[in-house]
């Protein structure tokens, strides 16, 4: 199985296809706007604001069915000991190991890469992952700590191909959480502008200076700019309206500002 090719999603219904690459970023976005559940430890909510699309779903459940396929036991005993064999052979060159004392070594390999419980058929770890970590020994790249000098033993070839799974799985459990998250509506709180008090502040302060208005003048809207459910296109908004209002009131020849001393 080829774990770099790209998760399509190629029916009429979800016409959206994305890259590799795109679905690990879009998965990574989704999983941090979720919140835990309280007394549900692996159960997440989601603000339906904030929540993936209908065309979102469908390519993160073809995501989520890729990854489900990489991690898929493998079945073919016949291709895992061929590749096994391949490798272990690099370690065996010149050593004069007999026929039978190859095949028992094989095997022990075979077994350890086997997936517990045991059952019937044997299933095995995926060969994908199991011929990556062939590729990591041979370039002494490997993930675990391991002496080139020596040939891995079964388990610490087995530890290998399970620590280069590590990352499709935590992927497969981030694109699962999102897809199963319970999506709830928001509050108005969770609707406001995300700007802080000072962003708020300052953009009301330089909007007054603009109008050219005294900065005492509204100490009120000031005031506004301090709490959180408040934004301040609806702060200026208010500011426009007053500043209209006392100008038409006011003769041209000037007055003084509304909220100034008599």
């Amino acid at each position: 199985m080829n774990q770099s090719s790209l998760p399509q999603t190629s029916s009429p219904s979800t016409p959206m296809t994305i890259t590799r690459a795109e679905a690990e970023a879009q998965i990574e976005t989704f999983h941090g706007r979720l919140d835990p559940v309280d007394g549900q430890p692996m159960q997440f909510c989601v603000s339906r604001n904030v929540a993936p699309s209908i065309i979102e779903r469908r390519q993160l459940s073809a995501v989520a069915s890729r990854l489900e396929r990489d991690v898929a036991p493998y079945e073919d005993p016949i291709l895992v000991e061929a590749a096994i064999s391949r490798f272990l052979i690099g370690f065996d060159k010149g050593r004069g190991a007999s026929d039978l004392n190859t095949k028992m070594l094989n095997q022990e390999f075979v077994l350890a890469v086997r997936r517990k419980p045991y059952t019937k058929p044997a299933t095995y770890l995926p060969l994908w992952a199991i011929e990556a970590a062939i590729d990591r020994y041979r370039s002494a790249e490997t993930l675990l700590p391991w002496d080139p000098e020596f040939r891995p033993n079964p388990g610490q070839f087995a530890l290998e191909v399970k620590e280069g799974m590590v990352a499709t799985n935590a992927k497969l459990v981030r694109v699962r959480r999102v897809l199963n998250a319970i999506v709830y509506d928001p509050t108005p709180i969770e609707l406001r502008n995300p700007e802080s008090e000072d962003q708020r502040g300052k953009i009301v302060q330089d909007a007054i200076a603009r109008a050219g208005l005294d900065p005492g003048v509204h100490p009120g809207l000031h005031e506004r700019s301090r709490f959180e459910n408040e934004d301040s296109a609806r702060i200026l908004a208010d500011l426009d309206a007053t500043t209209k209002a006392w100008r038409a009131d006011v003769p041209a020849n000037g007055m003084d500002q509304p909220g100034a001393a008599a």
